[in-house]
């Protein structure tokens, strides 16, 4: 189902709730998960960090790519920042997931089920939701594996993955669940998408949340108001 799963990486590059719409809540969970993303133009790392309502995910995107950034959720605030080390610059917008939310008319159907079975993925236990849809005429398939309290979405119930999954493809989590783990089944062969690697329980600083110092603030510029100067006519 890599036309469902494979929205993570660009979502991520440009911009980074479960349940649809459903309230940010803080999980227990304090410290950096770091997952592994496998793209047709190589793998990529992506750390989120979590304390309480707040996330940050700094992503690389290996040597192909070379772009690397980061982007911090304040849950409490509901901003967005977005980092950009390339021109030590940062932007900060509105984040409010429950106004993104599509009409159900408008999310392709994806049928998801819980077949009852568990992995264990970087120590965590997780269980296996599956995912089928009918598209041209062929089935496309792919197994999810969420934990409780951790994972994208279960920590404080944003987050890239977890949201693109519910407008695009009407998936909607347990309170609390998180991805750790997505594998595409379209080619015959398991292909892991998506895979929680490391999971550093630790405490984080204020700090940790905030744009580094010494970074500009992007302002959009405001168009001129009134209509455009009248250009004279050359004699």
């Amino acid at each position: 189902m890599r036309a469902i799963i494979g929205v993570l990486p660009a979502l991520l590059v440009v911009t980074v709730s479960t349940g649809a719409g459903r309230a940010l809540q803080a999980q227990a969970f304090e410290g950096t998960l770091t997952y592994r993303v496998h793209g047709d133009d190589g793998d990529k790392t992506i750390t989120e960090w979590v304390k309480g309502m707040n996330i940050r995910y700094d992503y690389a995107e290996g040597p192909g790519g070379g772009r690397d950034g980061s982007m911090i959720i304040d849950g409490t605030a509901k901003t967005r920042t977005v980092i950009m080390p390339a021109r030590k610059m940062y932007m900060t917008v509105p984040y409010d997931p429950a106004a993104r939310k599509l009409p159900p008319k408008d999310k392709p159907q994806v049928t998801w089920t819980r077949p009852g079975k568990n992995e264990t993925v970087a120590g965590v236990s997780c269980e296996v939701i599956h995912g089928s849809r009918v598209e041209d005429g062929k089935t496309k398939e792919a197994n999810l594996c969420v934990a409780k309290g951790i994972g994208f979405g279960g920590s404080t119930g944003a987050g890239p993955f977890g949201e693109a999954l519910a407008e695009y493809a009407n998936l909607d989590l347990k309170p609390g669940e998180g991805i750790v783990k997505v594998t595409s089944l379209d080619t015959g062969k398991p292909e892991v998408e998506l895979e929680l690697t490391k999971v550093d329980r630790r405490s984080l600083a204020a700090v940790d949340f905030q744009p580094p110092a010494g970074y500009t603030k992007f302002e959009r510029p405001v168009p001129a108001s009134g209509p455009p100067p009248v250009q004279q006519k050359q004699q």
